[in-house]
């Protein structure tokens, strides 16, 4: 199984269409965020060669699927990842740094600077991995298996 672990702003995006363009759509898991993924039928995910999406999976995908996990994540050269976040945030008007007070109006000096964007871009691949693979860990995975409905996970 090819399991691309996806950093926000790192190029998962454009590797992940290209691999699941050669994989197929019956091979690849669907797009779906991690509860909806751990909530497919048991043995779904077996039949996927491939695994990916803003995921918080990490080395415990190994546990949920019978063969063995080839892990892939993308790192981007710090500056260039700063340049894309401040990009998004400012085009975007959904993006959720755009709702602190001010933060949409800032140049990239003042952004990065800024007390909330700051926390958010300082080494923030390194945070998100650690962030993401402390949350689905054994138990809280079995757990959300466990789950008789969506309501009941977010409980």
């Amino acid at each position: 199984v090819l399991y691309i672990a996806h950093i926000p702003k790192t190029c998962g995006t454009t590797a992940e269409a290209m691999i699941r363009s050669r994989v197929g759509p019956f091979r690849s898991s669907p797009k779906a965020g991690p509860i909806e993924m751990l909530r497919l039928p048991p043995g779904r995910l077996d039949r996927f060669d491939f695994i990916s999406g803003h995921l918080e999976f990490g080395h415990h995908l190994g546990g949920l699927v019978s063969r063995p996990v080839r892990a892939v994540v993308f790192l981007r050269e710090p500056r260039s990842l700063l340049l894309s976040i401040y990009k998004q945030m400012r085009k975007d008007p959904t993006d959720p740094l755009r709702s602190q007070a001010g933060v949409a109006h800032l140049e990239i000096e003042e952004f990065y600077n800024h007390p909330v964007a700051s926390a958010y871009v300082e080494n923030f691949q390194t945070r998100y991995l650690a962030l993401a693979e402390g949350r689905l860990d054994p138990r809280a995975i079995a757990e959300i298996r466990a789950a008789r409905s969506r309501e009941a996970i977010e409980q």
